[in-house]
């Protein structure tokens, strides 16, 4: 699993599949905003890259502590020893209301994660 330096969290890429008609945006990948891959950064549409960066929340939720991470339904979580926040759309938390974009960056965070744990 990926170490990051410091209390602030690293920005992320989320890269896309737009299919089109209103739908939702199909996710392809995610991974660190410093190492996009060039065919990734290079790519039109329907593919769309978009770079996240870690808001205040969630910074301050790492600061004291947290760590994002998700439960055995899929759901994205913040836990601190035997406690546990949800991390969904207008949650709040000690630290900040839950934004679109802060769920959208846990998301990436967690998965990017997961992909990272596998061997």
């Amino acid at each position: 699993m990926p170490h990051f330096q410091g209390s602030r969290l690293p920005a992320l890429f989320r890269f896309s599949f737009d299919p089109g008609n209103g739908k939702p945006l199909r996710l392809v990948d995610v991974g660190l905003a410093s190492a996009i891959p060039s065919h990734m950064s290079e790519a039109v549409g329907p593919y769309v890259l978009t770079v996240l960066q870690p808001s205040d929340t969630l910074n301050r939720l790492r600061t004291a502590g947290w760590h994002l991470c998700m439960d055995l339904s899929g759901n994205i979580q913040a836990c601190q020893h035997d406690k546990c926040l949800d991390i969904e759309l207008a949650a709040i938390t000690p630290y900040g209301v839950i934004s679109n974009e802060d769920f959208l960056y846990a998301e990436a965070l967690t998965l990017f994660l997961s992909q990272s744990e596998t061997p």
